[in-house]
């Protein structure tokens, strides 16, 4: 699987990915000085900070953690459960919430970028452009900035990132087991923002890429949801799994149901409804994709017919942009947060359109072609470094809510600010890190049958990615059992 010139790539990207970490952990991540940019609130963890919604995470990494009642009514989001449940592992070892998160996050984003370096050379790709389409994905400002984050978004997307990886990988078997993709998808279904892979990836089965039973890929994609949801309402509260894209609705539907109550009052309503969400749309995709990028994306991708042709998984790559469009033109212009990682699906897709033009550009035989994919390199490395390089918040501030929401011009006044307390004064700055300890985990019996069930359910999807990354030799052998030996000490450790 491994080889000496894999073994250089993913370690030297393993040095990229903790300087990454280092200039951008705790205070010094966007998404927590951001918050006194906008002056917001943040949150204090182990002696660093971390963005104010890192308390939104206590309750349910707690259910997790030991057995026990939790009112769902007042869990924010379960789409977090995922990352909740691997954190809890951490806990179980580390007691410590900060150097848990780091680790976590940590750990998936190199594993995330294992299994593209070993995906891609599946698909025949030399070790530069390999290389070279590695740096630019860790130089997304995404994955960069969140990375020192205390939060659940870098390790979730990672986790749905490889979920995709594995299925590419199938669709270059040939594999056409229901039971196989369903088992592979349920694992989405119980992470973060899940609906639009979901739907993509269903409509993929049913209309491009035949099955031996679409019946069985619904049962086994479903499972584990249906699952999660009865450990939810068997607490005596309602099922929660839904409200991220129930309060969305909630915000969409009257609008629409007016409008379609007597379209003639009103004709041109979807008219402007898109154009505002092609702005919205705009201003999400180019604070994550540089738009010298996606000039450089649209250059080559002109040639796409060859490209869909000679491989049917291009087809879910496009349902995927479809349908987030579709979200974003019909339903985010509603929506009052307007939050920048409902766009996260278009940041696989534009990956995968930009590993694909930058493997175009170097088979040129043209030497200035590849004197501009390294000068796009070097111009992403100086952006997503920006804050760093220079004490300048502009760029990272592009992907907060709270700027997606501003006019355009809002970021030549945050050009003016630097990062320090003469220029903003309430700037968080991280201490040294603490190691306070997470309390010993009780035994409530009560509780104990759903709480089984419950880490049943996770450990046993999150075992099941491992095994189908091992399998498609994505990532090394006895990952499933290294995983397996860490969740079982983490019990122990928790609870002796």
């Amino acid at each position: 699987m491994f080889n000496n010139k894999k073994f250089v790539i993913i370690g030297i990207l393993f040095l990229v990915i903790l300087g990454m970490f280092f200039t951008h952990v705790g205070a010094l991540s966007p998404y927590t000085w951001g918050c006194a940019v906008h002056h917001l609130p943040y949150h204090y963890n182990d002696g660093h900070y971390a963005n104010v919604d890192f308390f939104l995470l206590s309750s349910l990494v707690k259910y997790f953690y030991e057995p026990g009642f939790i009112n769902f009514k007042e869990v924010s989001a379960t789409e977090w459960s995922f990352f909740c449940f691997i954190l809890s592992v951490g806990l179980g070892i580390t007691r410590s919430y900060a150097l848990s998160t780091y680790t976590i996050n940590i750990l998936f984003l190199l594993a995330l970028i294992i299994a593209v370096v070993n995906l891609l050379r599946k698909l025949n790709l030399s070790y530069k452009v390999i290389f070279i389409s590695c740096l630019f994905i860790l130089f997304v400002p995404f994955f960069n900035h969140y990375l020192g984050q205390s939060l659940h978004y870098l390790t979730s997307v990672s986790i749905t990132f490889l979920v995709l990886i594995c299925l590419i990988a199938l669709n270059l078997k040939n594999e056409r087991s229901g039971a196989i993709y369903g088992s592979l998808l349920g694992i989405i279904t119980i992470n973060y923002d899940w609906y639009i892979w979901y739907a993509a990836a269903t409509c993929y089965f049913l209309f491009y890429y035949k099955l031996d039973s679409f019946k069985k890929y619904l049962v086994f994609s479903l499972v584990p949801c249906v699952l999660w949801m009865y450990c939810i309402s068997s607490t005596g509260t309602a099922p929660e799994h839904f409200r991220t894209l129930s309060v969305l609705l909630h915000d969409v539907v009257p609008p629409w149901a007016h409008y379609f109550n007597n379209p003639a009052k009103d004709v041109i309503f979807p008219f402007i409804v898109s154009q505002v969400g092609l702005v919205v749309a705009f201003k999400m995709l180019t604070s994550y994709i540089y738009w010298p990028l996606l000039i450089f994306i649209g250059f080559y991708i002109s040639d796409i017919k060859s490209t869909v042709k000679n491989h049917i998984f291009s087809k879910l790559i496009i349902l995927i942009f479809l349908f987030n469009l579709f979200f974003i033109l019909v339903l985010l212009p509603f929506e009052w947060e307007n939050n920048p990682r409902r766009a996260i699906p278009l940041i696989f897709v534009f990956l995968s359109a930009l590993i694909y033009s930058i493997n175009k550009a170097w088979s040129s035989k043209n030497p200035r072609i590849k004197k501009t994919v390294l000068a796009l390199l070097i111009l992403s490395f100086i952006l997503s470094f920006s804050d760093t390089f220079f004490q300048n918040p502009t760029v990272p501030v592009m992907e907060m809510g709270e700027t997606i929401r501003t006019p355009p011009k809002f970021l030549l006044d945050i050009n003016k600010l630097r990062l320090n307390v003469q220029s903003i004064p309430n700037l968080p700055v991280n201490g040294p890190l603490k190691m306070s300890l997470y309390p010993k985990a009780t035994m409530n019996k009560e509780y104990i049958p759903k709480y089984v069930l419950s880490q049943l359910i996770f450990s046993g999807c999150l075992y099941l990615l491992f095994r189908f990354l091992v399998s498609l030799e994505l990532l090394p052998k006895y990952t499933q059992f290294i995983y397996l030996i860490i969740y079982i000490f983490s019990l122990m450790k928790r609870f002796l």
